[in-house]
Protein backbone atom coordinates (compact mmCIF):
# COMPACT_ATOMS: atom_id res chain seq x y z
CA UNK A 1 0.00 0.00 0.00
CA UNK A 2 2.82 2.33 1.06
CA UNK A 3 4.72 1.69 -2.32
CA UNK A 4 1.54 2.56 -4.04
CA UNK A 5 0.83 5.56 -2.22
CA UNK A 6 4.58 6.98 -2.90
CA UNK A 7 4.00 5.72 -6.77
CA UNK A 8 0.76 8.09 -7.10
CA UNK A 9 2.14 10.94 -4.47
CA UNK A 10 5.57 11.09 -4.88
CA UNK A 11 5.48 11.43 -0.97
CA UNK A 12 8.88 11.92 0.61
CA UNK A 13 7.18 10.59 4.01
CA UNK A 14 6.36 7.35 2.33
CA UNK A 15 9.75 6.61 0.72
CA UNK A 16 11.82 7.17 3.70
CA UNK A 17 9.32 4.79 5.29
CA UNK A 18 10.09 2.27 2.53
CA UNK A 19 13.73 3.01 2.97
CA UNK A 20 13.72 2.36 6.37
CA UNK A 21 11.21 -0.30 6.46
CA UNK A 22 12.79 -2.18 8.85
CA UNK A 23 13.23 0.54 11.50
CA UNK A 24 9.36 1.32 11.09
CA UNK A 25 7.99 -1.69 10.65
CA UNK A 26 7.83 -1.98 14.67
CA UNK A 27 5.87 1.24 14.66
CA UNK A 28 3.03 0.01 12.83
CA UNK A 29 -0.26 -1.77 14.63
CA UNK A 30 -2.55 -4.27 13.48
CA UNK A 31 -6.20 -2.47 14.29
CA UNK A 32 -9.07 -5.45 14.03
CA UNK A 33 -12.17 -4.86 15.43
CA UNK A 34 -13.06 -6.82 18.78
CA UNK A 35 -16.02 -8.99 17.77
CA UNK A 36 -13.53 -10.28 14.96
CA UNK A 37 -10.62 -10.91 17.24
CA UNK A 38 -12.77 -12.72 19.12
CA UNK A 39 -14.37 -15.16 16.60
CA UNK A 40 -10.22 -15.54 15.54
CA UNK A 41 -9.78 -17.35 18.64
CA UNK A 42 -13.10 -19.10 19.32
CA UNK A 43 -12.16 -21.22 15.74
CA UNK A 44 -8.55 -21.61 16.75
CA UNK A 45 -10.02 -23.06 19.48
CA UNK A 46 -12.07 -25.38 17.85
CA UNK A 47 -9.63 -26.42 15.16
CA UNK A 48 -7.02 -27.47 18.03
CA UNK A 49 -10.19 -29.97 18.61
CA UNK A 50 -9.89 -31.13 15.76
CA UNK A 51 -12.55 -29.11 13.54
CA UNK A 52 -11.76 -28.24 10.41
CA UNK A 53 -11.13 -24.45 9.47
CA UNK A 54 -14.52 -23.99 7.71
CA UNK A 55 -16.48 -25.88 10.65
CA UNK A 56 -14.41 -24.06 13.34
CA UNK A 57 -15.91 -20.86 12.05
CA UNK A 58 -19.29 -21.92 11.91
CA UNK A 59 -18.61 -23.52 15.44
CA UNK A 60 -17.04 -20.18 16.10
CA UNK A 61 -19.83 -18.31 15.30
CA UNK A 62 -22.80 -20.23 16.98
CA UNK A 63 -20.49 -19.72 19.93
CA UNK A 64 -20.02 -16.11 19.78
CA UNK A 65 -23.58 -15.60 18.99
CA UNK A 66 -25.02 -17.66 22.28
CA UNK A 67 -22.51 -15.16 24.48
CA UNK A 68 -24.14 -12.23 23.03
CA UNK A 69 -27.43 -13.04 24.49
Amino acid sequence: MIEKHVEATGSKKGKRILDNFDVYLPKFKKIIPNDYKKMLQLATKFEERGLSSEQAQIEAFYEAMEQKR
